[in-house]
């Protein structure tokens, strides 16, 4: 038996829980801003990640949180100006219990790395991934 249930999103429980997700019952992505977050029944435990991307320039970092995120505005290139963070949330069951995953996407760019290196500490702080390219 496996830990995380693949088809609960498809069932009842699982469809109660995944409109707060997107935009009307449409097949668009909730985007949720950094002080926002999903109206979902106390119950329900969030468990974080701080993902730090950093890599060289038009590699896709950005494309990529994007997507996630559910904001398909990324036709056209233009190089991430500091930090963003993202906010991406996403409830999976394990087990018997539901979990709502809240992955942090920093992102920024080589050059800004460069011009704001000062603040790098901060990245690396509790941090639980990177993604280099």
């Amino acid at each position: 038996m496996n830990a995380i249930n693949m088809n609960w999103l498809a069932s009842a429980e699982g469809e109660s829980l995944i409109h707060h997700f997107y935009v009307n019952s449409s097949k668009k992505r909730r985007f949720y801003g950094i002080l926002e977050k999903p109206s979902l029944p106390s119950s329900i435990e969030e468990v974080t990640y701080k993902i730090f991307m950093i890599g060289r320039s038009g590699v896709g970092k950005t494309s990529v949180i994007a997507r996630l995120a559910g904001i398909f505005d990324s036709n056209s290139y233009t190089e991430t100006n500091g930090i963003r963070k993202t906010n991406i949330y996403w409830p999976v069951k394990i087990w018997d219990k539901v979990v709502l995953f809240k992955l942090q996407f920093w992102d920024t760019s080589e050059n800004s790395i460069k011009k704001y290196n000062h603040i790098l500490p901060k990245y690396y702080i509790e941090n639980n991934g990177a993604y280099l390219i």
